[in-house]
């Protein structure tokens, strides 16, 4: 047991004498003054506003639009227990959809954050922190989402956030490796994980500390949303959530709480919020119900606390109970409960470590008390220990054994709580742990899975991956080598065999694999080949290149057609709409794919301009996808055909791109020689459909074919509106999460063509990230908070904006730049950008001058249209640095 200074303890340092707030609270008697010794940076530190700041909850997402679905929760806390929420965005997702007209890129990344900006002020959010990562396509991929986004340089922005902004609580997404999970959503939360780990580490980061930021520890951290069931209406937190991982710990908020300041229930405010997201389509989405007792409860799982735990069924402020709130009756806010075990997986009948740090708030001492831990019935866990009293901020760590009972079931989770006793109050953390098998066999996963299940050990987070599927697919009438791992959790040396319990159609040889002197957490590989015996799939003979000209010739395609008629998105369609279907035929030559498509349908979608191009699902289309080699880990491995034939007119050139591949974009550039034809399907007045005949060369493929082992499928996207939006989608194969994950498509085999060996292309990502120096509203909320633009390293020296004029519709202005660099500047009239400029400007004075909208008036010049004082936003950056500022028109930084 050892008395610990706490890592986040205060030290009387340079920068804490201008951390307003801080524990000794003389901030405010520095602020404007030129204190002797101090550098420029830090000079610059103790004029800046930081107190301003500081946030109690921080969501960190991936896209505008990811915390939409907690505005409610996150309006009541600021509406009636005074929490100030700030949002981190990695990308202003400018690589998404756009449902109200043809911006694409920065442009449309600078829409989505006015979108964003004006959802969250419902909740009464002022802080959105763009961080400037690209927005490439929709992946489930992580690691694509990482390697894309600079990983490394996200999390530090991320860390610096965090740190500036010093949240209480982060609120995240899901950052597990479930089926269906956003590849970019995940990466977040994998992102918000570490941040809300290494914020408070003074190890991680320093060059943090010479920016002016101190290690910030957050006490807890929350992933939106839960697994599990709990009931809608205003009873549903009191009643409680039932989480299918019996360990979890899930916190409800409910919606239909009224608000005073709005008029209105919070559900009908996540409403308002929600239809602020009008690129998105969300602008269409039907209002909630208004019966209270089927409004929804949000609900919140706890990935992880330092501090103590409310009850869950408490209330809708629970969540923040004893991290940004006081817990009523409990101990010192601000006390640290960290839990800790030694390792995820404990045995029946044996021991685990768990280690147990408590820390005093940092502005009260603790006195002195026991500390218990408590575990399911027939666990011993020994009896309860001392804990000294403890001054402002320091720490006492006490060690436990725990005993898993000997009936402990193999295969479930528990929890273990430990509950500190002090002063007459008392307060609980807990952590998770799975009853292990002394040996326990599993498939190896996919190298992803792998990538993840080895960050949550590294973590120590490995409760995260227990509801992560194993997944092995086998295509129709082939073979594999399937894996299994074999892993020892017992605390001795065993011996065994291992055998497959194989569904029906599946065979495996051998029918069992033996290991032996297997030691103590060690691990050992056995292998099975597997083979599916359903060959009911026929494959095509090869026969004459087909004439792309949308007509099925006898003898084009033999063989039968692939069924394209399982519906994987929307609702089956029957009665005065019927079922969406299609069939397709493939064949080959020794240089080219050709399909032929003939799809069936009754009501024909949106007919967009040609300079529509851009998103399959903005009306009726044909996805076509290939995989070369069949072993692509996402979709930037392989090639995604969209094909539109609404394009003008049925009878104007199909709409012809790449979506989510390896080079996406229109096909006259990233797919040269491929080949569209489409045709109406009837030649009666009556809309039945369309026949489409498609040729794709080898050539175009991101890699050589390995003509065993093609990944195949095809997706009819099916719009009956004219919303542009589709409703409905069918498919060849259309296991969940298909549309990401290259693995779970059809198998094809390719007869006489040579495989060549893998030569893979590397992808050809878009470099069109939207920038937080090229957004105004960015920078007038830096230039206010002082938080860095992106979460960049800021600049040694401030940018200043020396004066200002308007004349004869030109605007002039001077400014006072770092060093050499880029500057920007925005006239902004509140809504828009009225006028800008941007140059390379030397070190000293700078001065630019650019075109505004203007009306003469008999005062002189003012701005067209404006409706708030016109104000200059100003952004430099200069190498990794960056700096924000702002003035009114004709005047002065402030």
């Amino acid at each position: 047991m050892n008395d610990l200074h706490e890592v986040s303890g205060f030290s009387l340092t340079r920068r804490n004498l201008f951390k307003a707030g801080g524990a000794f609270g003389i901030a405010a008697a520095f602020t404007g003054a030129q204190v002797s010794g101090l550098t420029a940076a830090e000079q610059a530190l103790a004029d800046a506003p930081r107190d301003a700041v500081k946030l109690n909850v921080l969501f960190i997402g991936a896209h505008p639009d990811d915390e939409a679905g907690n505005l409610g929760v996150f309006g009541q806390w600021n509406e009636y227990l005074g929490m100030k929420a700030g949002v981190i965005t990695v990308t202003r997702g400018e690589g998404g959809g756009n449902a109200v007209g043809l911006e694409e890129g920065p442009p449309l990344g600078m829409m989505r954050e006015a979108e964003e900006r004006k959802a969250v002020g419902y909740a009464g959010i002022e802080n959105v922190f763009n961080l400037d990562g690209l927005d490439f396509y929709y992946t489930a991929s992580a690691p694509l989402s990482y390697q894309v986004w600079d990983g490394a340089g996200v999390l530090s922005r991320i860390v610096r956030v965090v740190r500036a902004t010093r949240p209480d609580v982060i609120v995240t997404m899901n950052p597990s490796a479930v089926e269906g999970n956003h590849g970019n959503h995940q990466q977040a939360a994998m992102f918000a994980v570490e941040a809300y780990l290494a914020a408070g580490d003074p190890q991680r980061y320093p060059e943090h500390f010479a920016e002016g930021f101190e290690p910030w520890q957050p006490r807890r951290i929350l992933r939106a949303g839960a697994n599990g069931s709990g009931a809608a209406g205003e009873g549903g937190v009191a009643a409680g959530y039932t989480p299918t991982v019996a360990s979890d710990v899930v916190f409800g908020c409910w919606n239909g709480t009224p608000s005073q300041r709005n008029g209105k229930r919070w559900s009908e405010m996540l409403d308002l919020a929600r239809w602020a997201y009008v690129t998105q389509g969300w602008a269409e989405f039907a209002p909630g119900t208004t019966d209270p007792a089927k409004i929804s409860n949000s609900w919140f799982t706890v990935i992880h606390s330092r501090s103590p735990l409310a009850d869950p069924r408490s209330g809708g402020d629970a969540a923040l109970r004893g991290a940004a709130l006081p817990i009523d009756g409990g101990l010192p806010f601000g006390t640290l409960i960290d839990v800790r075990p030694a390792r995820f997986e404990v045995v029946a009948g044996e021991d685990v470590k768990i280690q147990v740090t408590v820390t005093a708030p940092a502005d009260a001492k603790l006195p002195a008390g026991r500390l218990a831990l408590a575990a399911p019935s027939g666990w011993s866990a020994g009896g309860a220990v001392d804990v000294p009293a403890l001054n402002r901020g320091r720490s006492h760590r006490a060690t436990f054994r725990l005993t898993a009972g000997s009936d402990a079931v193999a295969g479930t989770q528990v929890r273990v709580d430990a509950t500190l006793t002090a002063g007459g109050a008392s307060g609980t953390t807990f952590a998770q742990l799975r009853v292990a098998g002394a040996v326990e066999a599993t498939i190896r996963p996919l190298e992803e899975i792998q990538e993840f299940r080895s960050w949550t050990a590294g973590l120590g987070m490995k409760h995260l991956d227990v509801l992560v599927p194993e997944l092995f697919p086998v295509g129709q009438g082939r073979t594999r080598t399937l894996e299994v791992i074999v892993e020892n959790f017992s605390a001795q040396s065993r011996s065994g065999s291992v055998s497959l319990t194989l569904p029906a159609g599946f065979a495996a040889s051998p029918a069992q694999q033996s290991y032996s002197g297997l030691a103590a957490g060690a691990t050992t590989t056995v292998s099975f080949e597997v083979t599916n015996t359903d060959t009911s799939i026929p494959t095509a003979n090869r026969a004459p290149a087909p004439v792309i000209d949308a007509v099925r010739r006898e003898g084009e395609y033999p063989g039968e057609a692939i069924p394209v008629d399982t519906i994987w998105d929307g609702s089956p369609m029957g009665g005065k709409n019927p079922t969406i279907s299609a069939k397709t035929w493939i064949t080959h030559d020794d240089a080219n794919f050709y399909l032929f498509i003939s799809v069936v349908d009754d009501i024909r979608g949106t007919i967009l301009p040609a300079s529509d191009n851009k998103r399959q699902r903005r009306t009726d289309s044909v996805e076509i996808y290939i995989d070369p080699r069949g072993t692509a880990g996402n979709t930037a491995q392989t090639f995604i055909a969209g094909i539109m034939p609404s394009m003008d007119s049925m009878t104007g050139a199909p709409g012809v791109g790449r979506d989510r591949d390896n080079w996406q974009g229109e096909a006259a550039v990233t797919a040269p020689g491929m080949q569209v034809q489409v045709k109406m399907a009837s030649t009666t007045a009556e809309y039945t459909g369309y026949d489409m005949e498609v040729k794709i060369p080898f050539a175009v493929l991101p890699d050589n074919l390995d003509p065993q082992h093609v990944g195949f499928n095809v997706v009819i996207n099916d719009s009956d509106t004219q919303n542009k939006a589709a409703q409905n989608r069918v498919g060849w194969s259309t296991f969940p999460g298909m549309r990401a994950d290259p693995w779970r498509w059809g198998i094809i085999t390719l007869d006489g063509v040579q495989d060549a060996g893998s030569k893979p292309k590397k992808p050809i990502l878009p470099d069109t990230a939207a920038r937080s120096v090229g957004s105004p509203q960015s920078i007038l909320q830096s230039a206010v908070d002082q938080v860095p633009l992106g979460g960049f390293s800021p600049t040694d020296h401030p940018l200043k904006v020396l004066k200002s004029s308007i004349a004869a519709g030109i605007v002039t202005v001077a400014l006072q730049t770092p060093r050499a660099g880029t500057a920007r500047v925005f006239l902004w009239d509140g809504e828009q950008v009225v006028g800008s400029a941007e140059a390379q400007v030397r070190s000293g004075r700078a001065e630019l001058r650019f075109g505004a909208r203007t009306a003469a008036t008999g005062n002189g010049d003012s701005l067209v249209g404006t409706k708030a004082s016109p104000v200059l936003a100003v952004s430099f950056e200069s190498g990794s640095g960056v700096y924000a500022a702002k003035a009114p028109l004709g005047g002065r930084s402030v």
